[in-house]
């Protein structure tokens, strides 16, 4: 095991998402706020806007919360409030990729 900071210690989580075969997007997790802003250089192929009405980032955050319970993070925060829910937004002034015509 890499020793490395606690979880505790940690605010914010940076976590890369692929699409197979299609593209990558970065995310970007705060602890404090629970808001998570989605980093997508290729909003014109519209996976945002996708993956917010499918459901898929509802159970990305899910995930991310049950890990949290599975490593006990609350025990370490019994002032803060554990959120029931996630919050997704799409990061602002993200540089574009060309869209590539075929």
């Amino acid at each position: 095991m890499v020793d490395g900071p606690h979880w505790k210690d940690i605010d914010r989580v940076l976590i890369p998402i692929n699409i197979p075969h299609l593209h990558w997007y970065l995310a970007d997790l705060d602890l404090l706020t629970w808001k998570m802003s989605i980093y997508d250089s290729a909003e014109w192929c519209g996976f945002f806007k996708t993956y917010a009405g499918d459901g898929s980032f509802k159970l990305l955050g899910d995930s991310i919360l049950s890990e949290l319970d599975h490593i006990s993070y609350w025990a370490h925060f019994p002032n803060r409030h554990k959120p029931t829910k996630m919050e997704f937004v799409k990061a602002k002034h993200v540089t574009q990729q060309e869209k590539v015509k075929e």
